[in-house]
């Protein structure tokens, strides 16, 4: 389900979906991976997760569990694409990630 219009205001000849969901927490996005990263023609993925699990009062161990097999996930099946996560973790939690080389060092 396309949430926001994203081609149609960028008027780019490139083919480009936004699959964000409002509320979403890594959990499902883990879950359901296939039903929103898909297709053999793959260039870029952006993603923003994990800052619905913050207001989730969700653990910070399973929120960083969940990222990283989400990034374990997308590195494995879309192996030429280039992935720009956009994680709401700082400090110990990006670290974490960090560490493991799913998250860029910005």
């Amino acid at each position: 389900m396309e949430y926001f219009p994203i081609h149609e205001l960028l008027q780019s000849p490139k083919h480009m979906v936004n699959r964000g969901v409002r509320g979403y927490k890594t959990d499902l996005f883990r879950k359901h991976l296939d039903a929103h990263v898909f297709g053999t023609a793959v260039d870029q993925i952006f993603f923003l997760i994990g800052t619905n699990d913050i207001g989730k009062e969700m653990p910070q161990k399973e929120t960083i569990d969940n990222v990283e097999a989400v990034l374990q996930a997308i590195m494995r099946d879309f192996p030429l694409t280039q992935n720009q996560p956009d994680l709401g973790f700082t400090g110990q939690s990006r670290r974490a990630l960090q560490a493991k080389g799913l998250c860029p060092d910005q």
